[in-house]
């Protein structure tokens, strides 16, 4: 069955499955300036995809989706530090002596650097949005009334929607990660995992 025709907490199970799967990928132990931080922004992303799935389960909708947009941030922070930052740039982050650029010049450049060129695209559809429900804007204040009371508001789509954005965002990143480090059977397992979530995904 595809997320469409799932209940949310059928889609949560699945996608808790899929990241249990790009955890068994990307395991093992890395040496090097680069590979440790992309290490430590690929565990982020993971992270928080395990807390929004949480919160959504225990229907803290309102907490799930503010932490969408930190996730895509971790995501992008990963693609850019593989993708674009320099050996100087890398060992400054690591000793805390850099601060990144602004998110709309890591899109451009990771951009300019990947064959596939949906950053900007991605951050054009989804930044506005999640940027509201991370810093309680409007679109998060009106789904916290529902028939008169204060409690959430939020359809089956929109949380099938989250769960399938944020569960692309650990395919693809363990997929990035993989490659990076050389792990080629494993991302060759992380492509097929992304063609498998497509196959179930809302929007196919």
């Amino acid at each position: 069955a595809r997320l469409r025709d799932m209940d949310v907490q059928t889609a949560i199970s699945a996608a808790d499955e899929y990241r249990r799967r790009v955890k068994g990928l990307i395991g093992g132990e890395y040496t090097g300036e680069r590979a440790l931080l992309l290490n430590v922004h690929t565990d982020l992303v993971i992270e928080h995809h395990a807390a929004i799935m949480v919160l959504l389960h225990q229907c803290l909708y309102g907490s799930a989706f503010s932490l969408v947009r930190i996730q895509f941030e971790a995501f992008i922070n990963a693609n850019w530090l593989t993708l674009c930052a320099s050996d100087d740039e890398v060992r400054r982050i690591r000793v805390r002596e850099f601060k990144f650029p602004p998110m709309g010049d890591r899109v451009a450049q990771c951009d300019g650097a990947d064959e596939y060129r949906f950053f900007q695209t991605m951050k054009k559809q989804a930044w506005k949005p999640m940027n509201d429900y991370t810093h309680s804007g409007i679109r998060q204040l009106t789904r916290r009334f529902s028939n008169g009371k204060v409690e959430p508001k939020y359809n089956d789509g929109e949380l099938k929607e989250v769960v399938d954005a944020t569960t692309m965002t650990i395919l693809l990143v363990g997929k990035l990660f993989c490659t990076a480090v050389g792990k080629q059977m494993e991302a060759l397992e992380a492509e097929q995992l992304i063609r498998n979530w497509n196959g179930l995904a809302i929007r196919s």
